[in-house]
This record gives C-alpha cells, sequence and structure tokens, in this order.
C-alpha cells in the first residue's frame, strides 16, 4: 500500500495461548474434516456454522483477555519474518490501531472488527491508515444470522 508491503492475515495464528481454539482449529481443517463438510448440503453447513460460532463467542466470553488476544510476541516475530512495518489482521475483534517499535522501527498493527453488526474498512490515503466502521443494510444483516 502506497508502496509498503504489508501483511495481512486472518489473525488466529497470533493468538497461540488460546489452546482450545487451536484444538478446534487443527481439527476444523483437518482435509477428513473438510471432505465432509463440503459433502453436506449448504443448508446444514450453514447452521452448523451459526451453532459453532455461538459456541466459540460463548467460550470467547469465558476466556481471559489474554488468551483470546494475540500473544504480544508472536506480533514482531511473524512481522520480522515476512520483513514488514505494518500488519492487518482480524480474529480477535478488537478493532484498533496499535503502534509498535520493532527493533529500531515504528511498526503498526491493524485489528480489524467483527462483521456481525456493522461492517468495517481500512481506508489508506495520504494521511494514512485509518479503521472506519458502518451499519449494515437490514437485508444483508438477515443473511448473516
Amino acid at each position: 500500500m502506497n508502496g509498503e508491503r504489508v501483511l495481512l492475515m486472518h489473525g488466529d495464528s497470533l493468538c497461540t495461548r488460546d489452546e482450545g481454539y487451536i484444538r478446534m482449529r487443527r481439527y476444523l481443517r483437518h482435509p477428513l474434516t473438510l471432505f465432509i463438510l463440503r459433502h453436506l448440503p449448504l443448508g446444514t453447513r450453514h447452521k452448523l456454522a451459526r451453532k459453532l460460532r455461538n459456541e466459540s463467542r460463548a467460550q470467547t466470553r469465558m476466556k481471559a483477555n489474554d488468551i483470546v488476544d494475540v500473544t504480544p510476541d508472536e506480533v514482531p516475530r511473524i512481522m520480522q519474518q515476512f520483513g514488514v512495518r505494518t500488519l492487518v489482521h482480524g480474529h480477535t475483534h478488537r478493532p484498533a490501531i496499535h503502534k509498535l517499535q520493532i527493533g529500531d522501527q515504528a511498526a503498526r498493527r491493524i485489528v480489524l472488527g467483527d462483521w456481525d453488526r456493522q461492517g468495517w474498512v481500512l481506508q489508506v490515503d495520504e494521511q494514512g491508515f485509518s479503521l472506519n466502521s458502518f451499519d449494515f443494510v437490514p437485508e444483508t444483516t438477515a443473511l448473516l444470522n
């Protein structure tokens, strides 16, 4: 963006202390699980996704903030691995632009919000990065629930 390399990722791999989520992710991304899920009717997959999302939200509410948020040491490690000063991710759903110092360089971690009740847009212009939310159209919200 504007000539700068930016790392865009989901963000779940940054939460290395959330062992329950890591186990669930390993199971859900297993080739056999994916094969079975792909062969279920679309309506069944939507119901299952809703159920898993609701259970995940309930579990997240009961976990300590430092478990469900990114592991602080993981952020600079991954940014250095990919040679970037800007990381954009979701998953934690705590929208913010965090200023960081990695070595002797200024860096930033931009967290996108959850697309549940509103949407989020990261805008980049001459002034830099800005994070903005917008309301969904009622018909769109009905599709998500």
